[in-house]
């Protein structure tokens, strides 16, 4: 029984060392401006809204490339719209500024019926976001949006209780039976 504890104790402690105790993700948020040129159940008061996760922050200064989110997010605002893990048509392209925020790209992804297209080139300015469905589509030209940044730490509890039943199981384990 005493191999027992101390077996389960022992693989309990091995498993917490193999996971990251936080997991930390950087989530780059672009709203564009209101949709110019629209059809059918889009209007003009919508807009392109784009979330894209990374494990790691980008770059300052980085130079335009192409970068993969682990996740990402599209919307223009129609209920029913929204596009969870779009596949990458043409790829994702960024440059960032000093600060390490986007501040040109290029991104073109579909899903299901659904394409959206947008990009921005801080150095002659053109711009242009597309969101299209079978329900309709939305465009705006020439009026940029707006990227932010946020950084999160998202603790992972199991590796915790992993821990704790390590722990509790070799302090059980060591007790002696007493006479």
């Amino acid at each position: 029984m005493k191999h027992a504890i101390r077996l389960v104790a022992l693989s309990a402690l091995v498993a917490t060392a193999m996971f990251n105790p936080a997991r930390a993700s950087v989530v780059y948020t672009y709203t564009g401006n209101n949709f110019t040129d629209v059809s059918s159940s889009v209007t003009t008061s919508e807009h392109l809204t784009t979330t894209l996760t990374f494990a790691t922050a980008l770059a300052a200064n980085m130079a335009y490339g192409l970068v993969v989110p682990t996740s990402s997010t599209f919307s223009d605002g129609v209920p029913g719209d929204t596009v969870t893990g779009a596949s990458l048509s043409a790829g994702f392209y960024v440059q960032t500024d000093a600060n390490g925020v986007i501040d040109g790209w290029y991104i073109a992804a579909s899903s299901a019926g659904v394409f959206i297209q947008s990009q921005y080139t801080r150095y002659d300015g053109v711009q242009y976001d597309y969101f299209g469905t079978a329900s309709g589509t939305g465009a705006n030209h020439y009026d940029a949006g707006t990227w932010s940044v946020a950084t999160s730490n998202v603790p992972e509890p199991a590796p915790l209780a992993l821990l704790g039943v390590g722990m509790l199981g070799l302090v059980a384990a060591r007790r002696k039976p007493r006479a």
